[in-house]
């Protein structure tokens, strides 16, 4: 009776044990997310939007857009993201990042054309970024603003180059040389077009001229086909909504 009585004991202290490991364990989580950490270090961050060097371009039901410059020698404040977002460097630079709490900046080149994708909406982020360069940093970032809509998408052709393939987003280049058309692409849904050189291209009937970082949003699903309407090679990335 006795050795029963002291394994039932025993038995119920390891229970206790562990639930006080996985309470203390999800404290300690709640109590590291970004916001927090800021806090802590008694650093003052602004959302996104307050942030003056993130200049917003685009507002659309399913994407906002965000044109970064940072001049030679500059630095944002520093900023949360909260949102899934899409990185698309315009034109590179040695732009090392601060973050609370930690001691020496993060040493960071980005490459001029680098197309990135951050999961922020789960593990918001904090941070402040400065240019050591000596050429302007420009970087487009694209904030996914809707749920995911669990679509599956078409192939979009043999010219395209997938970048970026996860269950919010698949984002692919294309280079259309003067004068050139593409076969057909067959879109799903919601999609933005984001010329990344300067020049003039049809999408259909719709024929722009457009300057690097120009986007088109498109929230319908259809089947496009893409002209170089200009004299010089194009160069194009598309983001397509899962």
């Amino acid at each position: 009776m006795q050795n029963r009585s002291f394994s039932h004991i025993k038995s119920m202290l390891s229970v206790a044990a562990i639930a006080g490991i996985l309470l203390s364990s999800a404290a300690m989580a709640a109590d590291t997310d970004a916001e927090t950490v800021a806090e802590k270090a008694q650093v003052h961050f602004v959302r996104q939007e307050q942030e003056p060097l993130h200049r917003q371009v685009l507002s659309t039901d399913f994407v906002l857009a965000r044109d970064v410059v940072i001049p030679p020698g500059g630095a944002t404040l520093y900023h949360l993201h909260d949102h899934d977002s899409v990185m698309v460097a315009l034109d590179g630079g040695d732009v090392p990042q601060e973050i609370p709490a930690e001691q020496t900046p993060g040493h960071r080149v980005i490459s001029g054309g680098s197309i990135y994708y951050k999961g922020y909406s789960t593990k918001h982020f904090v941070h402040k970024i400065a240019n050591v360069g000596d050429k302007p940093f420009r970087i487009i970032e694209i904030l996914l603003t809707k749920e995911r809509q669990g679509l599956t998408l078409d192939k979009l052709g043999d010219a395209w180059t997938t970048v970026i393939e996860n269950d919010r987003v698949r984002v692919s280049k294309v280079t259309v040389q003067p004068g050139a058309m593409l076969a057909p692409a067959s879109f799903k849904g919601q999609h933005l077009y984001l010329a990344t050189t300067d020049g003039s291209y049809s999408v259909g009937e719709l024929q722009m001229d457009v300057k690097r970082g120009t986007m088109l949003p498109d929230s319908t699903a259809k089947s496009e086909v893409i002209r170089n309407a200009g004299v010089a090679t194009m160069e194009l990335v598309v983001l397509e909504l899962k």
